[in-house]
């Protein structure tokens, strides 16, 4: 499009009558020729008097004195702060010393004092008068120390320690340090100039050491956007991912993502889904776009939330249970050219790195110890508060940082949340930039609680009281505890089983076995005073029964003695009574594939199944009796009592047991006589021998 705009423009002067007309053709990169200023709502450049071509394209920017009108072509904006009027002195306090803007106040260059260990009271920046803070030496570079892996340089004035750093030899000389001559082995240094032509292949481009010819600084190809198919750094032919070039104004976002627009190609970069910060919800942290998501984001560090142990120091969230800051322990060099405290004051020895920048460690001054030869690796765009810099890096493995552009200051934003009756509501003031804000809270309204509804509690279910907010609807309950069950005496209904009901009106019954005592009267409940009236005792022979009834006797108790486990049935009435059998059976295992003993199992009531079953898993030595009785072929409940004989070595060291219908264990007991385990019951059913 710019190449069809100038060929209209030259056809056009053609017309008008002009003698020049040429070819047009874009120059060089660097070689432009400036022309005449060009701007639209958002960016400025120059116009190449050669070629037509735009150059230098850049965002508004405005000074601090004016920050409505771009500082280099007029234009209204709201750019960033790049121009300050510097005072000549250096400003100071107790702390620190820092060079400020006549015009904002803005500070730049803001350090603490630091002295020499000659005159340790006076700053070397300022020359204000002080005491307890940095010392900076001299060094002397042609004496030195080491120990183990070590070594440092002396000051010239106090002899003092400094400059440690590991031992390094270099290729020619692959035993001894480099710097103290000590014994070393490792990772060799290289003799080799950035300025040096680099070498490379299909994959990797890399200097080469002059004298072993090793390859230093192996690095693979790399390209922009705007030439593709070469590497940026050595020209090699490429056919990878390419980098792209960034602005102040690259920064979109749509609905659910953010992302960076390359200058060059408009490519999308960078693209992120939204994400908030645990104070502002409602806002994207990085690019200010409604957040509509429920996570939470970044912290907010309070330096009274903060902490330490043995091996990390921390910043807690002044808003939430996270952390802003959860790191290692480190230390740096102090006034004794060595610090045994992190910087969070916890005790620690491990090795110190200096921090050097133009040549001299900006935290104990220490001078660098070579020369060095910068190379810029990366440029940090400047931020509301933070100038703009760039990042150079040494051979040796040190690295600067040097200021290119000033602060772009916030751009503040005020939105308000109105409080409810269960959250503080807020005024916020945010900067759409970097997300910084003050807030007041506003309070919150509190619940206005009234009663709205009431359910009774009663035996088994609990009741609650609502209430319910009149200002926001919202509800809670208080719970009325159930009042449980309130049983009376036990009576008797019949079969040798008694019951309790609910005073309450619920109708729920507790019913049980009776447990028989002998009385004057008989046998009598202890529980419900259920009376059975005496028999006298029978023979060992049974008394036949009439010849006119079938089933058992209602007043004399049937004698049945000796029914084996084994013994599948047995006569235990007289030759009158016809066809009349005692039929104990020990249950069979029970495992899910037997199917007899499941379909037995399935006939019984649910609460009987699962007493089984239980005591079968709690007592895996327990045997199971089903004893029944039949009469002609049909199975009958005794009218009477039964007096029953088992071997006595089955009942040795068991406790026998009656299993009820209604899931209950009834105990009962028996006499050893003659080798037999005799007991009486009015009922049959399954029973249960578990080991004692």
């Amino acid at each position: 499009m710019k190449k069809l705009l100038v060929l209209f423009l030259s056809v056009l002067l053609i017309c008008l009558g002009n003698a020049m007309a040429s070819e047009t053709t874009t120059c060089p990169e660097g070689q432009h020729s400036y022309g005449e200023l060009g701007w639209d709502a958002d960016y400025h450049w120059y116009n190449c008097n050669k070629c037509g071509e735009k150059f230098e394209v850049t965002s508004h920017w405005a000074y601090c004195r004016d920050t409505t009108v771009c500082g280099l072509c007029g234009m209204p904006c709201n750019g960033s702060i790049v121009g300050h009027d510097w005072k000549n002195e250096i400003q100071h306090d107790e702390v620190a010393h820092w060079t400020e803007c006549n015009d904002c106040g803005y500070r730049i260059n803001e350090e603490k004092h630091g002295s020499s260990c000659k005159n340790p009271d006076v700053c070397g920046a300022c020359g204000i008068t002080y005491s307890g803070g940095e010392v900076i030496h001299q060094i002397d570079w042609n004496r030195t120390g080491y120990e183990g892996d070590q070594h440092w340089y002396l000051c010239a004035l106090c002899d003092a320690p400094m400059n440690y750093d590991e031992h390094r030899a270099t290729c020619d000389n692959p035993n001894a340090c480099n710097v103290c001559g000590a014994p070393c082995s490792g990772e060799l240094l290289h003799y080799f100039s950035f300025n040096d032509p680099l070498k490379y292949d299909e994959n990797e481009h890399w200097y080469e050491c002059q004298m072993c010819k090793e390859p230093v600084y192996p690095a693979e190809h790399t390209a922009d956007c705007r030439n593709p198919g070469a590497c940026s750094s050595c020209g090699a032919a490429y056919s990878g991912e390419v980098s792209h070039a960034f602005d102040d104004n690259s920064q979109k976002y749509d609905e659910e993502n953010h992302w960076l627009e390359c200058i060059y190609c408009h490519e999308k970069q960078n693209v992120f889904s939204h994400y908030n910060s645990c104070v502002d919800a409602e806002h994207c942290v990085a690019c200010g776009a409604p957040y509509k998501g429920s996570e939470g984001g970044q912290h907010v560090g309070d330096s009274s939330k903060s902490g330490h142990n043995e091996t990390h120091h921390w910043v807690g969230c002044a808003y939430c249970d996270g952390y802003a800051v959860y790191v290692e322990h480190f230390n740096t060099c102090g006034p004794n050219g060595n610090s045994t405290e992190c910087v969070c004051g916890y005790p620690y020895s491990g090795f110190v790195k200096h921090f050097y920048k133009e040549g001299v460690c900006t935290r104990c001054g220490e001078a660098e110890p070579h020369e060095h030869s910068w190379t810029l690796v990366s440029t940090i765009d400047a931020t509301c508060e933070s100038a703009g810099v760039k990042e150079y890096k040494c051979a040796c493995g040190e690295t600067k940082r040097e200021t290119y552009s000033s602060a772009t200051g916030h751009d503040w934003v005020t939105t308000n949340q109105a409080a409810t009756c269960q959250e503080a509501g807020y005024e916020k003031t945010a900067c759409t930039r970097c997300g910084q804000f003050t807030q007041t809270e506003i309070p919150a309204l509190f619940h206005n609680w009234k009663q709205s509804e009431k359910v009774a509690a009663d035996c088994t279910k609990a009741g609650y009281i609502k209430y319910t907010c009149t200002n926001c609807g919202y509800f809670k309950k208080d719970v009325i505890p159930s009042v449980g069950h309130n049983f009376g005496e036990y009576k008797a209904s019949g079969n040798g089983i008694h019951f309790a009901e609910c005073q309450n009106g619920c109708g729920e019954k507790l019913e049980g076995a009776c447990t028989y005592q002998e009385t004057d009267a008989g046998k009598t409940c202890s529980v419900c005073e259920d009376v059975i009236a005496a028999t006298p005792v029978p023979a060992q022979e049974s008394t036949p029964a009439p010849a006119e009834d079938a089933g058992l006797p209602n007043a004399e108790p049937v004698i049945i003695e000796e029914a084996a486990l084994e013994s599948a049935a047995e006569n235990v009435l007289p030759e009158k009574a016809v066809d009349v059998e005692l039929i104990v059976e020990e249950q069979p295992e029970l495992t899910p594939d037997n199917e007899e003993i499941q379909q037995a199992l399935a006939e019984q009531p649910a609460a009987l199944q699962e007493l089984i079953i239980t005591t079968v898993e709690e007592n895996p030595e327990a045997v199971i009796l089903n004893i029944t009785l039949v009469v002609d072929e049909e199975k009958v409940e005794p009218k009477g009592t039964l007096r029953i004989s088992l071997p006595a070595e089955k009942l040795q060291g068991m406790r026998l047991v009656y299993l009820t219908g209604d899931g209950m264990m009834v105990e009962i007991e028996f006499e050893i006589v003659d080798g037999k385990a005799i007991f009486e019951t009015d009922v049959l059913g399954f029973f249960a021998l578990i080991p004692v």
